[in-house]
């Protein structure tokens, strides 16, 4: 099972897993021994408890599906897929930090059959904000199964976050488009076709000789700007004409000396009316 969601462009949808590799090795031959018919009948027992639990877990039940898992694991615990389903249970119930555990121990005990795990390492890590470390769980679930939608969308999405190899993610996208089905997630692969080959078109070839600076012509520096000068206004000149001066006169009983002309005697009203004269 694929634990989706929808975040950054990237569409996971929820596949089940193949009960057919729980089922496989439940019956057990007439001529096995007493110690291998143990080991069967427990691996029949955990196969049944699993598919229980994802029977549960497709109708909603989540927390009895974990508890159906967990007994499964109990009983017998090395049946492939029953912690990948585990784990997105918890993911479910927003346990991130268990379901990392689980899916990690997954991919461990099934290195060569953890696509699925993978892919939901993938999608906890790109939903926290570690694009790289996402982008290595999906290059790696894409290895393994290179066909599988929800690995080569994460992959793609966490690469172009990432800035890795363009050539090597627009070669994801033309391979997602051959196998992908839904319109939307479609038109999002040719959108980000687009974005790629524009980006590749424009990227500086590694055989390209950088200009030498010293040859790049400069563009002249315009000049800075000097504050302009401020002048004090022009004095206007006084209209007031100059007072008068009264011209000197000359004296004759002074040898012809000019002399200054005697201040006026103060005004002090009418003359007094003389005095009559008795009879």
């Amino acid at each position: 099972m694929i634990y989706g969601r929808i975040r950054a462009g990237l569409v996971l949808g929820v596949l089940s897993v193949v009960t057919a590799a729980w089922s496989g090795g439940c019956s057990s031959s007439p001529s096995t021994l007493g110690s291998s018919e143990d080991v069967a009948r427990k691996r029949g027992d955990a196969a049944k408890l699993a598919s229980r639990g994802h029977e549960a877990q497709l109708a909603g039940r989540i927390d009895e599906a974990i508890s159906l898992y967990s007994e499964s694991l109990d009983t017998f615990g090395d049946l492939p897929g029953v912690r990948t389903n585990l784990g997105v249970a918890l993911l479910t119930k927003k346990d991130l930090l268990a379901a990392s555990d689980i899916l990690k121990d997954e991919v461990r005990r099934f290195p060569a059959a953890s696509q699925q795990a993978l892919t939901n390492l993938g999608v906890i890590h790109l939903e926290q904000g570690w694009a790289e470390q996402a982008r290595d769980f999906f290059s790696r679930a894409v290895d393994l199964a290179p066909n599988e939608p929800a690995a080569l969308r994460g992959v793609i999405v966490s690469g172009m976050l990432t800035g890795a190899d363009e050539k090597q993610t627009l070669e994801y996208i033309r391979r997602a488009q051959l196998t992908e089905r839904d319109p939307k997630v479609l038109e999002d692969y040719r959108w980000r076709q687009v974005r790629l080959q524009d980006v590749i078109l424009n990227k500086p070839k590694y055989n390209e000789v950088p200009e030498d600076p010293s040859k790049i012509r400069q563009r002249p520096k315009r000049p800075a700007k000097t504050p302009p000068v401020s002048t004090p206004p022009a004095t206007q000149p006084d209209s007031t004409p100059p007072a008068a001066t009264p011209p000197a006169h000359t004296d004759p009983g002074s040898g012809g000396t000019p002399t200054k002309p005697e201040a006026a005697p103060a005004d002090t009203g009418p003359a007094p009316a003389p005095a009559a004269t008795p009879k």
